[in-house]
């Protein structure tokens, strides 16, 4: 059997690369966001004397609502088309993020992450690739 059926580097039209770049940058915008809480989320609720367990509720929060939010997400995408339904997703992800940032105390980060995890979009980016 002969090597030449091995793919070929098949070319992208412009669509799928402006697609693949598109979720590749979001994916990419997500995971600094996380980074960025995995640094910065220790000494926010260090700051507002905030506990261990104020910590683990706050990254809680945010994977919660992320896997109760993940299937409508799916759905909707299904019905009105993936890129309106990553759109829609990235906007209350940058909410969320924003309020965060504007966050005073252990509760309004509690929501505020609720809030970004409401608009984690990684199901239907996953559908997309």
């Amino acid at each position: 059997m002969r090597g030449d059926n091995i793919s070929s580097g098949v070319k992208l039209g412009k669509h799928a690369r402006i697609l693949l770049i598109a979720v590749l940058m979001s994916v990419a915008f997500r995971t600094m966001g996380r980074n960025m809480v995995s640094i910065g989320l220790p000494l926010f609720v260090e700051s507002v004397a905030g506990s261990l367990t104020s910590y683990g509720i706050i990254i809680g929060a945010f994977s919660l609502t992320q896997c109760i939010f993940q299937f409508p997400f799916a759905a909707a995408s299904d019905k009105f088309g993936r890129r309106k339904v990553v759109l829609i997703g990235m906007l209350i992800y940058l909410l969320g993020t924003f309020l965060c940032f504007t966050a005073q105390n252990v509760i309004q980060m509690i929501i505020y992450r609720a809030i970004q995890g409401i608009g984690a979009y990684t199901s239907i980016l996953q559908a997309l690739v």
